[in-house]
């Protein structure tokens, strides 16, 4: 962590920079610059240096740049009584990790045992199993869903492209220190970032 983080990066700062430090106030700030300058007669002396109203511009873009990289994601703000629970397990049971993470049961669970009589998996029935997620997922589309898989990486990649060509609003999960953590969820504007 740099200086500038440890200094700048504490929660408080970070809530009073986010309201002060917007383009907006950028914009308020070179007016005022400008007609500070000119009701004191130093428009001759400082024509030169009046690009410098561009300079709170640049902090103001940097600083909304900067949040951005190193925002502190959290799903927090879902609510979590409106959310849907969907368990997806190949070989491993996912229902008590689910209930101690979240206090309830899921609202649907996927298991492969049941659904296609295999905890074992090939290619063909991978893509089989993510299409029956995506069919469990259909009825709760315009909720938020909490998406808890434990399966292989390819049917992980195959449910995510399911939902994300269907704008399915997701919360992916992950298993790390024996519970889950919310990932971040991604969209478009975080390619190339």
């Amino acid at each position: 962590m740099s200086a500038f983080e440890r200094v700048f990066g504490t929660e408080r700062f970070l809530r009073i920079a986010d309201k002060v430090v917007r383009n907006e106030m950028a914009l308020l700030v070179g007016v005022i610059s400008f007609f500070l300058v000119r009701r004191f007669g130093l428009w001759d002396a400082l024509d030169p240096f009046l690009n410098l109203v561009v300079i709170p511009f640049g902090l103001a873009t940097w600083y909304e740049a900067w949040r951005a990289k190193h925002a502190r994601y959290a799903a927090s703000s879902v609510d979590r009584d409106r959310a849907a629970i969907v368990s997806v397990d190949v070989n491993t049971d996912t229902a008590a990790s689910v209930m101690a993470h979240f206090g309830r049961e899921a609202d649907v669970y996927v298991r492969s045992a049941t659904e296609m009589g295999k905890t074992f998996l090939k290619p063909e029935d991978v893509t089989e199993l993510a299409k029956i997620v995506f069919r469990k997922c259909a009825p709760f589309r315009n909720r938020t869903i909490y998406l808890v898989l434990a399966g292989p990486a390819g049917l992980c990649f195959q449910v995510g492209q399911l939902l994300a060509a269907h704008k399915f609003d997701v919360v992916p999960l992950s298993w790390a220190r024996d519970k889950y953590q919310e990932l971040p969820r991604l969209g478009i504007d975080d390619i190339g970032a």
